[in-house]
């Protein structure tokens, strides 16, 4: 099954929770999965944190950093079920002039951002 977890203002520890949508909310899927005896992964097909801080689901720079390598290092950790998770979106494809622009890792023309770099370096400690 695939699903999104965005974690919109809150840090990827925050308990899961049916009320509101952050990034262990997948984990109330998962659940109902297991009651239905579902041994099935599930793929987080889009995940992310945005950083316009003029949005209001959006972080602060440094928590998107923050918030996105630990959300990795939490579904490492926890989350054996859990078959990939894709975070949303590497590039648009032309500045679409607004809080969307804030879940890009690189811009239109593939500059990197520091998330990206952040990333970059958490995946490939050796370089």
């Amino acid at each position: 099954i695939a699903a999104h977890a965005y974690g919109t203002v809150f840090p990827p520890e925050d308990p899961p929770d049916a009320q509101r949508l952050n990034f262990r909310r997948v984990e109330l899927l998962r659940a109902i999965m297991q009651a239905f005896n579902d041994p099935a992964p599930i793929y987080i097909t889009e995940t992310g944190w945005n950083d316009d801080v003029n949005w209001s689901n959006g972080v602060t720079p440094a928590q998107r950093i923050s918030y996105t390598l630990r959300a990795l290092q939490y579904a490492q950790a926890h989350w054996d079920w859990v078959g990939c998770v894709a975070f949303w979106v590497f590039k648009l494809p032309a500045p679409a002039r607004g809080y969307r622009d804030r879940f890009t890792f690189v811009t239109p023309s593939l500059e990197p951002l520091p998330i990206y770099e952040e990333m970059r370096r958490a995946l490939n400690p050796a370089q």
